[in-house]
């Protein structure tokens, strides 16, 4: 489909969303809602007080995405647009860049005629200069002469889902996990130092076997889905990599 079809037909699509739109509103009824208990915020646990109603104005994004809604669906549609006219080029440049010709300038004037081809070839000097930055990039930051970045604060999260595989929601354990950390910062000390009863006292369900919690090499492993830090899930990404790799290089 041509771009400017597209933009078109996407544009249609925005003019039935916000009928739509009007017409849920108008169906809407206006009885009252009951009041609603007031949820813990994420991360709350370290709060010592309430956040300021000027920051909770400030941060407060949701008004501006229902007022905003239709120029979002119209920059997405701009982009589709925008992508089909870059795939239509592609697919000419490939057909004609061989031996194209091309004119190239000089001070601003005509100069001699190129292939189009030879002027594409001129940027390959600064990305090969790119390239070998980057290679020697790697062994330079393989050292870390500031030692380990590790700290126990890092396992809060892992604090929390401990919790959460004892089946208390997610959207509590992180005011839990919170609380855990303030309590070590009060006390001058990391969560490490904490003992069972300290945990206790913020949350019943924490017993003995929360010390499995207080090790790096497990957090990482912990994460095991697609894209995860575990050993098993890096490597499946590393022969996914080579074979895009090889998939572009075969394609050259």
């Amino acid at each position: 489909m041509a771009p400017l079809a597209l933009h078109q037909r996407s544009l249609g699509s925005i003019k039935e969303a916000a009928a739509h739109s009007r017409g849920c509103r108008s169906q809407a009824t206006s009885a009252p809602a009951a009041p609603a208990a007031e949820p813990k915020k994420l991360w709350g646990g370290r709060f010592t007080g309430k956040t300021d109603p000027l920051m909770e104005k400030f941060n407060e994004s949701l008004p501006f995405d229902k007022r905003l809604w239709a120029e979002d669906i119209r920059h997405r549609a701009a982009h589709w647009a925008g992508t089909c006219h870059s795939a239509w080029d592609r697919s000419t440049g490939e057909r004609c860049c061989p031996s194209a010709s091309h004119a190239s300038f000089t001070h601003l004037q005509n100069a001699m005629t190129v292939r189009w081809s030879h002027w594409l070839m001129c940027h390959c000097s600064a990305w090969q200069r790119d390239d070998m930055r980057l290679r020697d990039l790697a062994p330079r930051v393989a050292m870390l002469p500031l030692g380990s970045g590790l700290s126990a604060d890092m396992l809060a999260t892992d604090l929390a889902e401990y919790l959460v595989r004892k089946g208390v929601p997610f959207r509590e354990t992180h005011h839990h996990s919170g609380a855990a950390v303030k309590m070590a910062e009060d006390r001058g000390c990391t969560l490490f130092d904490l003992t069972v009863a300290d945990l206790k006292t913020i949350h019943p369900l924490f017993t003995e076997d929360v010390a499995a919690v207080w090790d790096f090499n497990r957090s990482a492993e912990m994460r095991d889905t697609e894209g995860g830090t575990s050993k098993r899930s890096v490597l499946e990404q590393v022969v996914k990599m080579k074979s895009y790799v090889a998939a572009e290089q075969a394609a050259m």
